[in-house]
């Protein structure tokens, strides 16, 4: 067999039917209303369904049994209109839209999904379908997916009856809704078949082979009948069953066309019969049965239309499998004769023997029917196809095939006949002993070969709809090849660099395919890129309730990493507190996912930073209050561990990484920020988890963040103190000379006295400014244990390569920030006037226990140690012991 090509970017299929033999006829409607597909689907005899014949009653209500009754022109009120190419024909039960889509819908909302909007009904209502019979019972899940599909296809017709035509823009949308139609009416028609073959599959009995090895002996009866060779044969042939069950499901598809009636020959033979010209001698004299073949005359040319168009009818009723309403339509129309021929391959009754114990009755009806449908000359094609029909002589039948489905189904009709034929070979008590039952292994090959033929159709569009996506996903389907269905189906979803992608019906189809293959079957190949490949469509179109539900379907390791991936663009608090709902009732592990994200989000290129130098720097110097947007993103990113308690340590994890590079590149916005978007109860909701557990590490990181916040204290007053220091009051100019006026002394002297008011006012503020910031800035230097320094007593046992990472940081921290407290700490005293504490800063420098100095290059060193020098001197100026001894 040729391989099925992965490319079904194929050209349209041009139309090969004449005008009154296009399958867009007007039909009257045709509905089965059985529940499901049981292990009769397909059988000639079809559970009770309803065949709406009152339409055509209603056309034909002057029709009477005997032909010779008819009167007038019938044909003028008995055709019905053009019925829309989109008409839902052969679909199994009526659909209850309020089950399964939005109860408004309308045209405006139905566009705004065929045209690629965030919203797609029909993926909501199958995410539920999912969530609801995935794990207990997928044949109801196939039964909602076929409604689902039915009732959006109904939405579409709706938009093209309503819109078409109208505008140029309604044209268009018209254009984009048919397209989402052909998909959507081929992924109906694959679930109806997925329904049936795995119906028969998983829940389908068949007989041990040894019934065939027992002998045929036990297989010969004297009386049968059809029903019951069929019945056998199911129990028997796991191939026979699926070869009815697809001849079942493509009838069910078929679509009905017109019904015609011989109204105007009648009418001239029952007209003056002394008017006999030359074209009345070329009509038939009687209008039994065999008249135009005895006499070789012909029918009036507007009753040959009639007679042609009326085989139509019958022909498309029994390709649908409407039997019993193929013969009551012959019998209706007044050709009772017509409905006799048919009966005996439609007749469940027991076949007659003769007295030899051979079928010679039924032969021969078999040989009349065959003998029929080679009258190439004298019967019209519709009418071979029909008696073709009742002899397997597929050959007469493919020339009414237009489509990809009548080709299938023609050639799987021929096949159960030939099967049914040797069953009554076998059965036949005068059969030869040569006489072998067809294996399962030869049907397979049968069936397979029905497929390559259409690969070397005569017919251009038959070879085209080979190619078709959905036509292949059939095919692979009925040859039980689903293995290799998945992995064109992913190569389809997945495209290569370039090529266009699949369209969303196609991707929705493949990931729920994969889900249903995998639930009956187990593993599968490809089933996980399949689903990947709808999650990926489903956060592209922002349709994030979905998102985790398929998430979840997937293996352990790819969930977290996509649903993180998937997190990183959500940015309102309550959605993605919504999120995190979702993705805890679909099974995610969301401690892992809330983590990933945050590491993503960190990982930004923007974050990329650089650790100042801090060489030769004032402690003076500015530190950025620039928000960068990906810090801006960073920040935000923690939020995600704020909302579940326990994930709060994790929340201070990442907050200290990012500390530690806004401290390093000197982004003090950014630290600010930081710290503010923590919870402020943080670091307590960690500690009063310390009751139940607490694991190694905790403590550190909990010191780690309190002497960020220090530092952050630190900074803060002492640029408060420094911003203070710039405003000192300017004294007012002057003073005046001795003989400026009066007032002009008065003045000044208010002006004096205010601005001794506002110095001493000053003055008292920036002593108690540089008082909270020498606290602050002590507070660092004395923090317990030392600033950014680990306690033993809750380090890790061994340290990985994270942890190693964060303690070179912390150290390189210690070495930035240290020294320029101590820059700090002199500054505010020194311009305070606090010489004497300026120049005991360098005891505390040089202070064994804390060891800072360990902390300053030797630049800094000599730098700071000039600064002490500059505060002894002034010690000195003022008459005190610099030593103070």
């Amino acid at each position: 067999m040729e391989s099925w090509p992965s490319s079904f970017a194929v050209p349209p299929i041009q139309s090969l039917y004449d005008e009154d033999e296009g399958e867009n006829e007007g039909v009257p409607y045709f509905q089965h209303e059985w529940e499901g597909v049981d292990e009769n689907y397909g059988d000639e005899e079809e559970p009770e369904g309803k065949f709406y014949l009152e339409e055509i009653d209603d056309r034909f209500n002057a029709m009477d049994e005997a032909t010779s009754s008819y009167g007038g022109n019938v044909l003028g009120r008995a055709m019905p209109d053009a019925f829309n190419q989109f008409a839902l024909s052969g679909f199994r039960g009526r659909v209850d839209r309020a089950a399964v889509m939005p109860a408004e819908t309308t045209p405006a909302r139905v566009l705004e999904a065929v045209s690629g909007g965030a919203e797609r009904p029909e993926e909501v209502e199958f995410a539920r379908a999912v969530e609801e019979h995935l794990q207990t019972d997928v044949f109801a899940l196939l039964e909602r997916c076929e409604a689902i599909c039915a009732a959006r296809l109904e939405d579409l017709q709706h938009l093209v009856r309503s819109e078409a035509g109208i505008t140029v823009a309604s044209s268009l949308e018209v254009m984009r809704a048919n397209h989402d139609f052909q998909h959507l009416k081929g992924e109906r028609d694959t679930w109806l078949l997925l329904h049936a073959l795995y119906k028969d599959r998983l829940l389908g009995t068949s007989a041990a082979d040894d019934i065939i090895e027992d002998g045929k002996e036990r297989l010969r009866v004297l009386t049968i009948s059809q029903k019951q060779i069929k019945q056998d044969l199911k129990e028997r042939s796991r191939a026979f069953r699926e070869a009815k069950v697809v001849a079942g499901w493509l009838e069910q598809l078929a679509k009905l066309s017109g019904v015609p009636t011989w109204s105007n020959t009648l009418r001239s033979l029952q007209g003056d019969k002394n008017r006999r010209g030359p074209f009345h001698q070329e009509l038939v004299s009687n209008l039994d049965p065999d008249a135009t073949t005895r006499q070789d005359k012909k029918l009036r040319e507007e009753d040959a239309e009639d007679e042609q168009r009326l085989l139509q009818v019958v022909w498309s009723l029994l390709r649908a499998g409407a039997k019993k309403e193929a013969l009551e339509f012959c019998r209706q129309s007044g050709q009772n004769w017509r409905a006799a021929s048919l009966s005996t391959a439609l007749s469940s009754e027991p076949l007659p023997l003769t007295d030899d114990g051979t079928q010679s009755a039924y032969h021969m009806w078999q040989q009349a029917c065959r003998a029929i449908s080679n009258e190439v000359e004298r019967f019209s094609k519709h009418e071979r196809a029909i008696y073709a029909l009742m002899c397997g002589n597929v050959d007469q039948i493919l020339p009414v095939c237009y489509t990809w489905e009548d080709n299938v189904w023609a050639n799987f009709k021929g096949l159960l006949h030939e099967l049914l034929e040797v069953e009554l070979q076998l059965r036949n008590p005068r059969s030869p002993p040569t006489v072998e039952p067809l294996g399962e292994e030869h049907l397979a090959a049968r069936i397979t070969q029905i497929f390559d033929q259409l690969l070397k159709s005569d017919m251009l569009p038959i070879r085209q709809a080979v190619h078709e996506p959905y036509h292949i996903i059939q095919t692979y389907l009925i040859l039980n090849k689903e293995d290799s269905l998945l992995g064109d189906l992913a190569t389809w979803v997945w495209p290569k660099e370039g090529t266009p992608g699949s369209p969303a019906v196609l991707i929705k189809f493949a990931a729920h395919l994969a889900l249903f293959l995998r639930q009956v079957r187990g593993a599968c190949p490809h089933a996980d890129h399949l689903i990947e490949a709808y999650v990926r469509h489903l956060i592209k179109t922002k349709q994030t309730a979905l998102v985790a539900l398929y998430t979840a379907k997937l293996p352990a390791e790819d969930q977290v990493e996509i649903y993180a991936n998937f997190l990183r663009d959500i940015t309102q608090r309550e959605e993605r507190e919504r999120c995190l709902e979702l993705a805890d009732r679909a099974g995610l592990n969301v401690n892992a996912v809330t983590k990933r994200v945050v590491e993503l989000m960190r990982a930004s290129p923007g974050l990329a930073l650089e650790a100042a130098s801090g060489l030769g720097e004032s402690p003076l110097t500015a530190k950025s209050r620039t928000i960068t947007p990906e810090d801006e993103v960073a920040i935000r990113a923690i939020e995600w561990l704020t909302f579940d308690p326990d994930q709060r340590i994790d929340a201070l994890i990442h907050a200290n990484a990012l500390a530690r590079k806004f401290i390093a590149a000197d982004k003090e916005g950014a630290l600010d920020r930081l710290l503010k978007a923590l919870p402020r109860d943080s670091v307590g909701v960690v500690k009063r988890r310390w009751s139940v557990k607490k694991l190694a590490g905790e403590e550190n990181v909990v010191r780690e963040f309190a002497c960020y916040e220090y530092l952050h204290r630190a900074r803060t007053a002492y640029n408060e103190w420094a911003t203070h220091g710039a405003r000192h009051p300017k004294a007012p100019e002057g003073p005046p000379l001795a003989s400026a006026p009066a007032s002009t002394q008065i003045v000044y002297g208010n002006q004096m006295k205010a601005y001794a008011e506002d110095l001493r006012k000053w003055q008292l503020d920036a002593w108690n400014l540089a008082e909270a910031a020498m606290h602050a800035l002590y507070a660092v230097l004395l923090f317990p244990n030392g600033w950014l320094q680990d306690l033993d007593t809750s380090r890790p046992l061994s340290l990985d390569a994270q942890a190693l990472a964060r303690s070179h940081e912390m150290e390189e921290l210690r070495c930035k920030v240290l020294p320029e407290i101590f820059f700090m700490c002199h500054t505010v005293l020194y311009e305070n006037k606090q010489f004497q504490d300026s120049v005991e800063l360098a005891d505390l420098l040089a202070d064994e226990y804390h060891k800072f100095y360990r902390a300053f290059t030797q630049e800094q060193l000599q730098q700071f140690l000039g600064l002490v020098r500059k505060s002894a001197l002034q010690v000195i100026d003022e008459q005190q012991d610099a030593l103070a001894y």
